[in-house]
């Protein structure tokens, strides 16, 4: 999400992480 990349990197790859694991389908 655009919210995610908009706090820290680190944080941004513990969300992505995450979000990857919910809708990996979307975030390819």
């Amino acid at each position: 999400m655009i919210l995610a990349r908009s706090l820290n990197p680190r944080d941004t790859n513990l969300r992505s992480d995450a979000l990857r694991s919910r809708s990996g389908l979307q975030r390819s």
